[in-house]
């Protein structure tokens, strides 16, 4: 048994001489067994006179023991551990020791390497930029690294034994749920849904759950997280914008068409209420006066919230005054009407003072009051509207903050749609669309947080400006136009014979065109004193027609007549319409008409 035993194994005298070697100890050390038998064993190993320093060649190994002793040493011989065995006579004499010898170097160099793998490891992860943890199957976090807990706001104390579903958004909840069983089963799954965080805060987190595996089963799951927040919103306001900007430009061409019916519809009738006494008569026209001008009116909104660009109309406005304007023209809403149904609102105004915003302050207004009529009616049974104001370098923020029931994601993301409401049959759906038109008319921009039960916040971004300047007042007179010639060009035939009828009732001459190039043939030839012409027609437009006019009758009074209401300057181009002397929208009151010729055919 001595010589098979794969760790080498010495018998040595009293004297520490080597007395035999099993064939371990010979492979081990390469040394000749006849050559040292009988050498003091400090002199095989430590040929150098070294053994001083060695432990297991030190003297007390030569000492009698009273059994098997184990020695473990970092010594000079190496990582060793050294079992000691004395051997006595029969009369209990010692006459030397048995030694048995393992090198634990090899046995703990992978311990060693391991452990430092280990601690390298957990070292990279707790340096990721994501939020990492392991999950037991039954969905308690085991371990977390740091990111996770500056992500949740907790200590790994604290957050180590949670439950990972405690943060969960709870409309989130069963997906999330149903995801991390599936991981626990092995399938590795990708998704992403709102975490309640630091301070409870709701985030978008983007999530990985992935399974740990232990001899072919999966005792635990590894999930990797990534706050996606402002990600996401970045993404959706550019997506938002660019479906906004592409609904905007087909409300654009749908207002434009319908106003050339409008026109038709809203002039015949004021012609014909000129014309008839009969008071049935008239009460029924005038019903369908109101409706073509509430359907004009509805246009005007459609062509408010699809421009783009910025307004002439810009000018510097008082932000704070703007906004006490706005809870005046609604304060029967939240004070008065509400009080008589026994509805408190407490509305709090808290301005910075003296901030001037570049805007057109009518409009502005119209923002405002939009703002806080939605606000009020998303508090039913009473609540609180705070309203602030506060300058940051050259913006201005104007915030709106209610306690009212608040909005879902996704209402939240299409309310500025034109024509999505939340509201039934009460809502037309233009309020907040019309909002997001004006405030990025005038280069601003709109921001809602909101979340179910919590209220919501809008927030307003302008531009600041200098204080206003007061605009002259221009008056013009009220003499009659002399009977003048006029060229009429509108490629809708209603239009052309209700301006002619309009004009000839008013002693004018009257000439009609079908189409731009009809128009150019007619002042190729003839000097009209005036030429009303629409802007899109087809063969020639009526801005080549207003050119060539103006090149070879530089005193004809030129009118352009547009379905793109107070916009003209966008089908124009470079915008420049000084070269025209008016702009009639459609659809135009005969007032209008009688205004315009007044005032360019006087004398």
């Amino acid at each position: 048994m001595f010589d098979p035993m794969t760790d080498p194994v010495l018998i040595l005298d009293r004297e520490g001489r080597l007395l035999r070697a099993n064939r371990a100890f010979y492979q081990t050390t390469g040394f000749d067994p006849k050559s040292t038998a009988g050498l003091p064993f400090t002199e095989i190993t430590h040929p150098d006179g070294e053994s001083g320093s060695c432990e297991i060649c030190s003297d007390h190994l030569k000492t009698a023991s009273s059994g098997p002793n184990e020695v473990a040493t970092g010594s000079a011989c190496g990582q060793i551990q050294v079992w000691l065995h004395d051997i006595h006579d029969a009369k209990g004499e010692r006459l030397g020791t048995m030694q048995l010898i393992r090198d634990s170097t090899v046995l703990s160099r992978p311990e060693a390497d391991a452990e430092r793998e280990t601690a390298l490891l957990r070292h990279f992860v707790d340096a990721a930029y994501d939020a990492v943890y392991a999950a037991s199957l039954g969905g308690r976090i085991l371990w977390a690294n740091n990111r996770a807990t500056d992500l949740f706001g907790l200590a790994r104390e604290s957050l180590e034994g949670e439950s990972y579903s405690n943060t969960i958004h709870t409309e989130d909840l069963d997906r999330v749920r149903a995801a991390f069983e599936l991981a626990a089963g092995g399938e590795a799954q990708r998704y992403e849904a709102r975490f309640l965080v630091k301070d409870r805060e709701t985030r978008r987190i983007l999530v990985s759950n992935s399974p740990i595996y232990a001899d072919g089963s999966v005792v635990a799951v590894l999930g990797i997280m990534r706050d996606v927040t402002e990600e996401r919103e970045q993404a959706e306001q550019a997506m938002h914008s660019a479906k906004l900007r592409a609904l905007g430009q087909l409300a654009w061409g749908v207002a434009h068409n319908f106003n050339n019916s409008l026109t038709a519809v809203l002039g015949y009738t004021q012609l014909v209420l000129n014309k008839i006494s009969d008071p049935t008569i008239q009460r029924h026209l005038k019903t369908v006066e109101k409706a073509a001008l509430d359907a004009a009116g509805m246009v005007q909104r459609i062509q408010n919230f699809a421009r783009q660009g910025k307004d002439d109309a810009a000018a510097p406005a008082d932000l704070n005054q703007t906004i006490r304007e706005a809870l005046d023209l609604t304060r029967s809403r939240w004070r008065d009407d509400a009080s008589a149904a026994g509805i408190v609102y407490n509305v709090i105004f808290r301005p910075e003072g003296g901030l001037m915003a570049l805007c057109d302050q009518s409009a502005m207004r119209e923002v405002f009051v939009s703002i806080i009529i939605n606000a009020i009616e998303a508090m039913p049974a009473g609540g609180r509207l705070t309203i602030t104001t506060v300058g940051e370098g050259d913006n201005l923020l104007a915030t709106f903050l209610d306690t009212g029931f608040g909005m879902t994601g996704e209402t939240r993301q299409r309310i500025f749609e034109p024509f999505y409401t939340t509201k039934g049959a009460k809502g037309q759906g233009m309020g907040l669309a019309v909002t997001y038109g004006i405030v990025e008319r005038y280069g601003g921009e709109i921001h809602v947080t909101s979340e179910p039960d919590q209220g919501s916040t809008f927030t307003i971004k302008l531009r600041r400006a200098p204080d206003p300047e007061t605009a002259p007042v221009r008056s013009d007179t009220g003499r009659a136009a002399r009977s003048s010639s006029v060229l009429v060009v509108d490629d809708e035939a209603p239009i052309r014979v209700l301006l002619s009828d309009i004009l000839r009732a008013r002693g004018h001459k009257v000439m009609t065109a079908e189409d731009g190039l009809a128009g150019l043939r007619a002042v190729e030839n003839i000097r009209f004193d005036m030429v009303i012409t629409d802007l899109s027609m087809p063969g020639a437009d009526g801005w080549t027609l207003i050119e060539e006019t103006r090149r070879r009758w530089p005193d004809t009074k030129l009118v352009i007549l547009t379905g793109y209401g107070g916009f003209a300057e966008l089908a124009v181009p470079g915008g420049d319409t000084s070269v025209v002397d008016a702009l009639i929208s459609k659809p135009f009151n005969i007032a209008e008409i009688d205004l315009t010729i007044n005032r360019l055919l006087q004398g």
